[in-house]
């Protein structure tokens, strides 16, 4: 169970919904990026969610079918619990993904590898995930790029919300 600085969080939130992104579809680079990604790395997929108080949505993914999922069914919410990636090499075998539906019953996730997204340096409001259906190893040079594959889709979001703010001008 994770356990929340509830200011924390609500400031988190309140951020997040601030840039207006949880209900617009991500963009065409978005997809590209994730499309990149599962390719660079082999796995079965990518993805780039956003996560709120309640729900987790996937901005662009490839190779899993989900466009949503509850809060508490995510392994992305551990990710954005801190500064740096959250690698688990086998989801079956952590105690904290193994009940997941993603894990348990389908798509059957094994492998998972996020790196916390933040847009203005201080809130953490989504992940740049890769995904596999097979346990896996994940080295300094993975984690090295999956950083940059990050700080591309902040600057996706950074470019999204620009134009967002400047189209209410």
């Amino acid at each position: 169970m994770i356990v929340l600085d509830r200011k924390v969080e609500d400031e988190r939130v309140a951020r997040l919904r601030s840039y207006d992104l949880m209900d617009k579809s991500g963009t065409i680079p978005m997809q590209g990026l994730v499309e990149l990604a599962a390719s660079r790395f082999q796995c079965l997929g990518a993805a780039i969610t956003l996560i709120d108080d309640k729900e987790q949505v996937f901005k662009a993914s490839s190779g899993i079918p989900i466009m949503k999922l509850p809060k508490s069914q995510t392994v992305c919410q551990h990710t954005i619990m801190g500064n740096q990636p959250l690698v688990v090499p086998d989801l079956q075998q952590d105690v904290r993904f193994a009940h997941l539906k993603i894990v348990a019953g389908g798509p059957k996730l094994r492998f998972y590898a996020g790196w916390p997204l933040s847009l203005n340096g201080r809130h953490r409001v989504g992940a740049f995930c890769l995904l596999d259906n097979k346990p896996r190893s994940f080295g300094v040079k993975d984690r090295s790029d999956l950083s940059r594959f990050a700080m591309l889709a902040e600057k996706l979001f950074r470019d999204e919300v620009g134009k967002t703010r400047r189209s209410l001008t």
